[in-house]
């Protein structure tokens, strides 16, 4: 009796496991929590500065639990802002695996043999570009908002997480930073501002701060406190801007 029960209970236990989609990665019934990074590399970025954003990334990636949604955007005039270059959910390691209910090799597979090489590969791709002739920051936001933190499969209480790596320089449709930083109050009242606007309700916000010899008249406290100012505006909860070495 006590055989056929414990064989019973794993059937059940099989029978109610989550459906994960091959392609994504994400449970059918939608990730639990959404991670957004994007990578601004419209400028030269160096060997230090890569080593640091990619350590402090690898740390934020860990953080991930799974069916938890990762998904990596270049900043970039020359992309489709609506299309991330990575966008997977994290799968359960090995040993976040059960033996009686689950696949140790196939998780390994899926986490170890996928997930992993795919954000490292998609990483190191972005952080090594060539440099463009624009920086559209607040448009790849607005964009990575739309089309992935309010994405229809996420549940709205699922947390959201907002990672920019970034020397925030503005250099688009919405203005240019460029030798000299605008009122913030007076750039509210802009018609660039309201192009701009993203929902950020709710989205913790941690900026990866790049700090460039050509943005030294404009980057520091006052240039974060515009940026801290704008996400505020845009609904974000939390705001975090963390100096990057080099």
């Amino acid at each position: 009796m006590l055989v056929l029960g414990g064989l019973g209970a794993a059937a059940v236990a099989t029978s109610r496991a989550t459906r994960i989609d091959a392609s994504s990665l994400c449970a059918t019934t939608g990730p639990s929590a959404v991670t957004v990074v994007l990578i601004d590399a419209t400028d030269s970025i160096s060997s230090v500065q890569r080593t640091a954003i990619i350590n402090r990334l690898n740390k934020i990636d860990r953080q991930l639990k799974a069916n938890e949604r990762l998904a990596v955007f270049e900043i970039s005039p020359g992309t489709n802002p609506l299309t991330p270059a990575f966008s997977m959910c994290r799968p359960a390691a090995a040993a976040e695996t059960s033996a009686l209910t689950g696949n140790k090799k196939l998780a390994s597979q899926k986490y170890d043999g996928t997930f992993k090489p795919a954000v490292a590969a998609t990483l190191s791709s972005l952080l090594n570009k060539a440099p463009a002739a624009g920086s559209p920051i607040m448009e790849a936001i607005q964009a990575a908002s739309v089309s992935t933190l309010q994405a229809s499969d996420l549940p709205d209480e699922a947390p959201r997480r907002l990672v920019v790596v970034s020397d925030m320089l503005e250099n688009g449709p919405a203005g240019s930073q460029y030798g000299s930083l605008p009122d913030f109050d007076d750039y509210k009242a802009s018609p660039q501002f309201a192009r701009a606007t993203s929902d950020l309700t709710d989205v913790d916000v941690i900026v990866l701060y790049l700090r460039r010899d050509a943005g030294a008249s404009v980057q520091g406290i006052n240039h974060i406190d515009f940026w801290a100012r704008w996400f505020a505006a845009q609904g974000a909860s939390d705001f975090k801007a963390i100096p990057v070495e080099g």
